[in-house]
């Protein structure tokens, strides 16, 4: 009886957690203050009750709120240890990668993530050993061979020592995990970047995470913030115009200092990792280039562009990252293309109660003061191709609603029938059926004086295999050859002169541009200012902030067009 009153609790604080004012804020220090006291013995409600004092914390109407809340998930870990099994240890089911604090997270994350999670997290970090035959033993054996003394293969081979019994006898006095070991191996095997990559994840490993007390879980991770926002009134409503939300000013980004930016890139690692997310510009954060803004309401929108080496070739790649009075509440991601954004943001789903259209109107302002981009497009992933999570969030009609509309003419035509039946029938929704219809397409969005204009018909894929088969033609394969023989080229062609004060980034950035820079069509007949103007966009693709090469690359008059009939030109 008393475990269903407690749990009648939670969901009662749950229910009201988005109604906001005097009465509703004496009710939510009730309700906690009444939980504080509970004990709290069926998991289900533990992790109900961890998200509803997360949302508290990010969206509180008072200082009163906001500290209770803190105050509880504070002490959760004491809570989560008091549901641990004695004889065998383990927790719940329901726990098991919540990210919540004293739980153990479990994923397979890239090796460039391990990298940073080894940094933050070290020792409680390692490969989860539970999963492992002695198939699985025997690969581990095999991958970290070439990293032994030559003389310890022999142990690594004998059959009657498993791998891990060979590491605990190999380490010796030192205090280092598995995990940790093989990626000291392979970062001082002087391999490319690329190939200990590939290496890392033909291995297929699992990281066991053990969350412990520290501040890295969900629990605990947020940044402070100087002047809290609280909720006296209902939430921002949607302003169903993206066109006006736009054309208002914006703060501007920020550049971070280098200490500032490795805390907040060290934050946004965090915040993705306990979710099970991994975004490529974050796992390559560039230190040099994190920009951050406030847009108010309390919330702080974080920009991280990319290292150099890794950058994209002729897309420009960002990660973002949104919080709430210091609370990670969500991200985005997003592909720069002369012009056009193709993004994602994503709230996490303890907040998308909030303001999720008002996060979507600021990401989206942001890119277009920073980067000058007109155009937004949505890919359909994200509406619910082949994504569960978009179906379930609905995510095509959050979408429409601000004014974005597919690509393909079919399903807008559907679009609009399905919109009118809706209005039709006030309440009622989509099938789930005619949402994944709805989600064939792609979504695009520019201002209202462009509506019409012409969608961006460049096919990154088709201009790859056009510089392939070039490469296979003229030099046999080598692409060595190739990439050193178009370089000269371009040199002459785009009157560069002063190659000796290029940087290394600067002069690899040209390097790798230059097959497709000698496959434009027409390059040869456009005019020296066109050409040395493109010397310069190149050039920027490998300065320190890739902001500039966006903008650059965005104004050049002829290097879409240039593109674009690459893109549909089948035979060279």
């Amino acid at each position: 009886m008393r475990r269903v009153r407690v749990k009648r609790w939670v969901e009662d604080l749950s229910d009201g957690a988005t109604a906001f004012g005097e009465r509703p804020a004496a009710e939510k220090r009730r309700a906690i203050a009444r939980l504080a006291r509970a004990r709290i013995d069926d998991a289900a409600t533990l992790v109900a009750y961890h998200e509803s004092l997360s949302f508290l914390r990010a969206f509180p109407d008072d200082p009163d709120v906001m500290r209770a809340a803190h105050a509880e998930l504070e002490a959760f870990d004491s809570r989560v240890e008091r549901l641990r099994d004695r004889e065998t240890g383990e927790l719940p089911e329901e726990l098991l990668d919540s990210g919540i604090a004293a739980t153990v997270y479990c994923y397979p994350f890239g090796l460039p993530m391990v990298r940073r999670l080894l940094a933050v997290a070290g020792r409680s970090l390692d490969i989860d050993r539970d999963l492992y035959d002695d198939r699985e033993e025997d690969d581990l054996s095999a991958a970290a061979a070439p990293f032994a003394n030559w003389i310890e293969t022999a142990g690594l081979d004998d059959e009657r020592l498993s791998f891990f019994e060979w590491f605990d006898r190999a380490r010796g006095r030192r205090r280092i995990s598995v995990l940790a070991w093989l990626v000291e191996r392979l970062d001082a095997s002087g391999l490319p970047e690329e190939v200990m990559e590939a290496l890392y994840d033909r291995l297929g490993l699992t990281v066991r995470w053990d969350l412990g007390r520290g501040a890295g879980s969900r629990t605990r991770l947020r940044l402070g913030e100087p002047e809290p926002f609280f909720h006296d009134g209902p939430l921002r409503p949607r302003s169903l115009d993206l066109d006006r939300a736009l054309a208002g000013r914006l703060p501007a980004l920020r550049p971070t200092s280098r200490r500032r930016a490795e805390e907040l890139i060290r934050t946004a690692v965090l915040a993705l990792a306990t979710r099970q997310r991994e975004l490529f510009p974050l796992a390559h954060a560039n230190p040099r280039e994190v920009y951050e803004t406030f847009v108010g309401r309390g919330i702080r929108i974080i920009l991280f562009g990319m290292r150099p080496a890794r950058r994209l070739p002729i897309e420009t790649n960002y990660a973002a990252l949104v919080l709430k009075n210091g609370v990670p509440i969500g991200y985005g991601v997003a592909a720069i293309l002369l012009g056009e954004v193709e993004i994602a943001a994503n709230i996490f789903p303890t907040y998308r109660r909030g303001e999720s259209s008002f996060v979507f109107e600021q990401l989206a302002r942001i890119f277009r003061r920073q980067f000058g981009v007109d155009r937004f497009r949505i890919e359909r992933y994200q509406l619910g191709h082949e994504n569960d999570e978009g179906l379930d969030a609905g995510s095509f009609w959050f979408y429409y609603k601000l004014g974005f509309r597919s690509v393909d003419p079919a399903v807008a035509r559907l679009a609009e029938r399905e919109a009118a039946r809706i209005a039709r029938a006030p309440g009622t929704r989509s099938a789930r059926s005619m949402l994944v219809r709805l989600a064939r397409s792609d979504m695009r969005w520019s201002p209202e004086r462009t509506r019409r204009a012409r969608v961006l018909e460049i096919d990154l894929g088709a201009i790859g295999a056009r510089v392939s088969r070039r490469i296979e033609a003229q030099f046999a394969g080598d692409r060595s050859a190739a990439e050193a023989a178009s370089l000269r080229r371009c040199l002459r062609l785009l009157s560069i002169r002063d190659w000796d004060r290029w940087t290394a980034e600067e002069r690899r950035a040209l390097q790798r541009w230059s097959p497709l820079v000698l496959l434009l069509p027409g390059i040869d007949r456009w005019s020296s200012q066109e050409r040395r103007s493109l010397a310069s966009v190149l050039r920027a693709k490998g300065s320190t902030r890739e902001a500039r090469y966006a903008r650059l690359a965005a104004a050049h008059p002829r290097l879409r067009p240039a593109l674009e009939r690459l893109s549909r030109t089948r035979r060279g």
